[in-house]
Parts: C-alpha cells; structure tokens; sequence
C-alpha cells in the first residue's frame, strides 16, 4: 500500500524578498509573504509567530484602511483565513504615500486577507538568503520557506530584481526543489494561484528512423524522445506521426499515420516510444511528429520532422573485421560500382541510429575504392555502415553492422 501525505493547513506559497528598484525607497515595503490554507478548516492567524531567523514577529490585523483605495475588495480588520483562501503578509508601510513609481506595485485580487506585522518591517527586513517560519502560538503548526534548517541546499536565493519565489506544488511543501521564480509578467501573483501551478510544457526531444533509409519492402519505424519540459507532471498527453506529403511543414488531418497516447511524465523527464509506421514508395518522405498536451504553453517544441529516403536497388560492399578493436588496427570498407561519376555516400551510425560521421559524401570517377576508419574515441556497441550511390536516375544501396569491442 503506497501512502501519500499531502500538507494541510497553512502554507508560505509565495515570498517577495527582492523588490523591484532599489533598496532605498521602495526597499522593505514591497516585500511580502503569501499565505494559502490548505485545508477544511477556518484559521485565526492572530498573533502567529514570524521569523526570518534574524527578528520575531507577531502576526496582526491590517487596519489601515487607505489600501482599500486601490484594492476595495481586499478582507482588513481580520485575522481569519478561510479555506482555500490566500493571505498575504504585507509590510505596515506598504500604503505610505511618496511620490517614487514603486508606489503599490501589485495587482491583489478581491477576498485576499491583508495581514501585517506587530513592527515596521517584516522580520528585520527580508532578503534574498533569508528562510522564514510561520507557526502557531502553540506551535501546534508550522509552515516554512527556504527549509530554515538546512543551510546546505541551494534556497533561498534571489530570483532577479522584482521577481518573487513561488512554489511549484503545494502538497510537496518547503522543498530545494519545489521553489522557482515566478514566471509571471509582472513577477509575482501576491494573492491568486501562482503562475508555477500551470506550467506544462511537452516538446519532441529527438526523432530516429529505424532504418534512416530503406526501400519498398521495408517496414518502417520510428522512434521518438518526447520531454517535460515544465514545471508539472504531464498526464493524458497524445503523440501523432504524419506523412507530410506537400512539404509545408504544417501536419494536416489526411496525412495522418499513426497516433498513441501517454500517462504520466514528471517534470525534468523524457519518454521515448518506438512506431511503426509502414511501408513508403520510392522517393524522399518527409516524416512529422507532433506532441499535445492540455495547456502546454509553448507551441514551438511540439513538432519534429525527419526525413526518410526510400531506394529501389542495392548496391554492394564489404568491411572487416566484423568485431573491431581499434587499439588493434583500423576497419577496412571496401567498395564497388556499376560505373564512375555518380554520387557515393557512405555513412556511420550507432545502433541507435544516430549518425556519427560521413565517410564519403561526394562524386567519385572510379569504380572501386577503400577506406580505412580508426575507430578513436567511440564507445563500446554495434554501428551501422550505410551505402548509397546515386548515377543518374538509379540509386544503389546496402548496408553493413560491425561491433566495436576493447
């Protein structure tokens, strides 16, 4: 039995510590921390207890009723926080009228409940290393940002001038790896969902042909890496393959092979699925690929393309040794033509069907050749040695596999 816990009660989902401008002037008076309740039940904050480690606080009611000037619907005079509902911790001069362009930067929505703290600043003024705990006076419940006990990990840090630390899933909580910097336009979301929570990105990572080239009779498959890369598990997402025949790069309905849906991808993760996708006739095929995920925010990674070059004759040649060690000597790959003064490509791939290197790639006026590979520097496995030579309207090809051993 697989048990989940997932954090209740309150929660720091979000904190300003780098405010936009300069020290002075706006300074300590933009910062805030955000306060979300996790949980079923109504809390009174009222005098919790707040410290970034250097100063102790004591959570208060905001009382001063000029805030409701330009936020008429935000919750003062309280100190209760009601499910699913955010609090934000404000510092006491956040409403002081000067006349700098930092004047109340932030759009906070309706039914946020503005706290405060029993002093003019929060603890002693936050900054980018500063951790913070929040806790009952009893301290019956504690909530954290920055894990205030391990001075080893890499949080808090500072995520850019104006830009506030927002966490990534609040059922994980005060982890190294569950703050990132806000990635929305104004650099924070004081008071609503952070604009971590909605972060999908699903993207075509490679594409590989299995073979990269083949002829009428062969079967063809495709290998796809597809990525997470965003800051949320992707579920449900679909991969489509297509033929894309007119070359536009657009993949249309009618050019449709094959499709497959997936589950889960955490975040930072990659998936690779293996299709199949037919037989083509002769010629040069432009394949597609194209990923989908709900509220995937960037279109332009959701689409590979790969070309598949299909031949009607195969040519011939030879390489020894089979099972090659360079440190022994070089493999030998001998080669012949029907006639001179066609193109010659002779390729190397891994197993994999990556291409290592061409070994010829241009026009030849003999009719037999050799060339002689060392093998330096390459791992251990099986390669691939692809033939294809091109006279007029004809194309011959073949290939060859070989094993690099120490």
């Amino acid at each position: 039995m697989i048990i989940i816990f997932i954090l209740t009660g309150p929660i720091i989902t979000e904190v300003m510590a780098n405010v936009k401008g300069p020290e002075s002037g706006p300074g300590d008076r933009n910062e805030f921390v955000e306060i979300y309740n996790n949980s079923n039940d109504t809390l009174d904050l009222d005098h919790w207890i707040f410290t970034d480690l250097d100063a102790t606080d004591y959570i208060i009611p905001w009382t001063d009723t000029t805030i409701l000037h330009k936020y008429p619907d935000v919750i003062i005079n309280s100190t209760i926080l009601y499910p699913g509902s955010y609090g934000l911790i404000l510092d006491q001069e956040y409403t002081r009228p000067d006349t700098d362009q930092y004047q109340q930067p932030y759009q906070i929505p309706g039914k946020t409940l503005i706290l405060t703290t029993d002093d003019t600043s929060i603890g002693n003024g936050l900054s980018t290393r500063d951790p913070i705990l929040l806790f009952a006076p009893d301290s019956s419940c504690t909530t954290s940002f920055g894990t205030p006990f391990d001075t080893l990990d890499t949080i808090p840090f500072d995520p850019g001038d104006g830009v506030s630390l927002e966490i990534i899933d609040i059922g994980i909580g005060d982890k190294e790896s569950n703050w990132h910097p806000s990635l929305d336009p104004s650099g924070s979301t004081p008071g609503k969902d952070n604009s971590t929570f909605h972060h999908f990105d699903l993207g075509v990572v490679d594409v590989i042909l299995h073979p990269p080239v083949g002829t009428e009779r062969t079967e063809i498959r495709v290998e796809v890496r597809v990525g997470n890369f965003g800051l949320q598990e992707i579920s449900g997402w679909r991969l489509g393959v297509y033929h894309d025949r007119n070359r536009n790069q657009t993949l249309e309905e009618d050019e449709r092979l094959t499709e497959t849906t997936g589950a889960h991808i955490p975040s930072g993760e990659e998936e690779t699925l293996t299709l199949s996708i037919g037989k083509f006739p002769l010629g040069e095929h432009l394949i597609g690929i194209e990923t989908s995920a709900e509220d995937d925010l960037n279109p332009d990674n959701d689409t590979g393309f790969i070309l598949l070059n299909v031949t009607a004759k195969v040519g011939f040649f030879s390489l020894a040794p089979r099972l090659y060690y360079p440190a022994k000597g070089k493999l030998q790959i001998e080669y012949q033509l029907p006639k001179p003064g066609g193109h010659l490509r002779i390729s190397l791939y891994s197993g994999e069907g990556r291409k290592v290197e061409d070994l010829i790639d241009g026009e030849v006026n003999n009719t037999s050749g050799t060339i002689f590979w060392d093998g330096q520097g390459m791992g251990i496995g099986y390669y691939i040695v692809f033939f294809s030579y091109v006279l007029g309207d004809q194309t011959y090809q073949d290939r060859k596999t070989f094993v690099v051993a120490r």
